[in-house]
């Protein structure tokens, strides 16, 4: 359970929330876009990379802005990615009239945030809109929701038993590029506070193991420099080591784009000992080439807010 007007539920592929009696579509898990075909590891639905992810346990960095950068491979060493939609990142590519802004303003509740999805009905679940909030707001009811959707997401691929000896960290912040509430005016790690309320529902404990060595407030868009820049800004805690040896670790962060940092700081967590690394994100990035065919499956298949 979430808030005590608030419910997330899962029926067929699809999730749902709950609120005030009525229930609202969430979002189409990523195993339910292709009904019986083999979800990757990376929980990319048809994935171009599925045997060299999910066979070879093999990440590709590739650099198109670059030629001089020749493509290399790093070892996938989480055990999978589960997460808990479709996160429709450029959606004001597609959409008419609605801003970006309109939609940070509207994160103040649940009910003015779907009141502005019926109004202008934007290309998007309501999982990204939310994970949208999730990135200028701390506020309880948003992690409440993305917190319950990624333990339902996880306790369909990771058993009990292996949930009962795990820990949950997260992806860390430098002190100097920390999230700033927009309407409580204080500084906040979404990633945090999404491994809380994750943990909490699971009984579990969050540990901080991995330390940001330096702000970096923008994200290369290239992938090959995002791994690159995960190398030189991450490394584990001391203490780590010695907490983590022979426990399973979930991993969590609010998004799964490129992978470079969740892959980077898998490796860190295996090399320390830890038994197994899920990685654990509320949204997963959509490609542009996908955008439209994802959203039409999405659609027809759990509907949207309208």
């Amino acid at each position: 359970m979430v808030l005590d007007n608030v419910s997330v539920r899962l029926k067929g592929y699809c999730l749902q929330v709950e609120y005030e009696g009525t229930p609202y579509p969430l979002s189409l898990i990523p195993s339910g876009f292709f009904p019986g075909e083999q979800l990757c590891v990376c929980s990319y639905p048809k994935c171009k990379y599925f045997k060299m992810h999910s066979e070879e346990r093999r990440e590709v960095i590739i650099s198109p802005h670059s030629a001089r950068i020749e493509p290399w491979r790093v070892p996938i060493d989480y055990e999978r990615v589960v997460v808990a939609g479709i996160f429709y990142q450029k959606w004001y590519r597609y959409s008419r009239g609605l801003k970006t802004e309109q939609l940070y303003n509207s994160c103040t509740d649940l009910n003015s945030l779907i009141g502005l999805i019926r109004r202008h009905r934007p290309p998007i679940n309501l999982l990204t809109a939310i994970i949208y909030c999730n990135k200028v707001s701390s506020n309880e009811w948003i992690y409440d929701i993305l917190g319950e959707a990624l333990s339902i997401a996880l306790s369909l691929v990771v058993d009990s038993d292996t949930l009962s000896r795990s820990m949950v960290t997260y992806t860390p912040r430098h002190k100097e590029d920390m999230k700033e509430d927009r309407f409580k005016r204080i500084q906040f790690n979404q990633a945090e506070l999404l491994a809380i309320s994750l943990a909490r529902r699971l009984g579990l404990k969050v540990v901080d193991l991995v330390e940001k060595m330096e702000p970096s407030r923008r994200s290369p868009k290239d992938r090959a420099e995002r791994y690159l820049r995960a190398l030189n800004l991450y490394k584990l805690r001391p203490e780590a080591p010695n907490l983590i040896r022979g426990l399973n670790v979930i991993f969590v962060d609010d998004v799964r784009t490129t992978g470079a940092t969740s892959t980077y700081i898998s490796t860190l967590l295996r090399d320390a000992e830890a038994q197994r690394v899920y990685v654990a994100v509320a949204g997963r990035s959509v490609l542009d080439e996908d955008y439209n065919r994802f959203y039409e499956i999405e659609r027809e298949s759990c509907s949207v807010v309208s």
